[in-house]
């Protein structure tokens, strides 16, 4: 169903990036997760390789000191990335958009390190309806109200409750929304609003030319048909939907996710 998109030479150049000591491959967190969701695929890529891995806790998330801005590149809450001679970068959700927005910044003014590649996993490369996305705008804010004045946990249960989240069963939302209860609704409410899918520009127009493998679970609806209608717009991109894969892959999937990516 889906395009391959010279799948074979990206394996080979992701592997290559990965055993490069002097690269690295940053791992993007999404909304309401930290650094710290990537430890299993983290520990996978230093056994597999010798480049760096970065697991940042993104603006807003975590440990982060820095308030969320959609303006920021990567190097303002990630300022090693600049020690690298290669750049390969996974992000999840809100961080697959701030990696397509990084991306689309570097190729409009190129410096170093450079991007070598992308893995973008259940992740919107932005709306090109004005409808869809005030209408997107108007739920984010109001989603922000609440993560604001609420009950972090409260709030949660009707976050996962979202027919994205559909594909994830009532065990897996569980263990999400206890280890996001501890982050500080406020600050996730500011990470919302800088990082809404409906200030982005659509950043698909990436994928022409850099390397990138695009993920998403088969049982997950809304991201499976965004991976579909990418795999036929965009013939050299690299689009593989995991057998029996929910939204987040990452967390649930680390094993398959790391042997498509690096074996094919």
């Amino acid at each position: 169903m889906f395009a391959d998109g010279n799948a074979n030479s990206k394996k080979v150049l992701f592997q290559s990036i990965l055993n490069d000591r002097s690269s690295a491959v940053v791992l993007l967190h999404g909304f309401l997760g930290s650094g710290s969701e990537w430890t299993e695929i983290a520990q996978m890529l230093r056994k597999r390789g010798r480049a760096h891995v970065l697991t940042p806790d993104l603006p807003g998330h975590g440990s982060s000191k820095i308030a969320p801005d959609r303006s920021l590149r990567l190097a303002d809450f990630l300022p090693e990335t600049k020690n690298f001679r290669k750049l390969l970068i996974w992000g999840y959700s809100m961080g697959g958009r701030i990696a397509l927005e990084e991306t689309a910044a570097w190729l409009k003014a190129p410096s170093d390190p450079p991007i070598a590649g992308l893995i973008i996993e259940s992740s919107d490369p932005g709306l090109a309806d004005e409808k869809e996305k005030r209408i997107r705008s108007e739920r984010d804010e109001a989603w922000a109200l609440r993560f604001e004045r609420e009950s972090l946990p409260q709030v949660l249960e009707n976050w996962y409750n979202q027919e994205v989240f559909s594909s994830l069963s009532p065990e897996r939302k569980e263990i999400l929304i206890r280890e996001k209860s501890a982050g500080d609704g406020g600050k996730l409410a500011a990470a919302l609003r800088a990082y809404s899918v409906s200030g982005q520009r659509n950043h698909s127009g990436v994928f022409k030319s850099v390397p990138t493998i695009y993920l998403c679970g088969d049982l997950d609806r809304k991201y499976r048909a965004i991976a579909a209608k990418l795999a036929k717009d965009y013939p050299q991109l690299n689009v593989k939907a995991i057998e029996n894969g929910d939204h987040n892959l990452h967390r649930f999937h680390a094993e398959e996710l790391v042997k498509t990516v690096f074996e094919g």
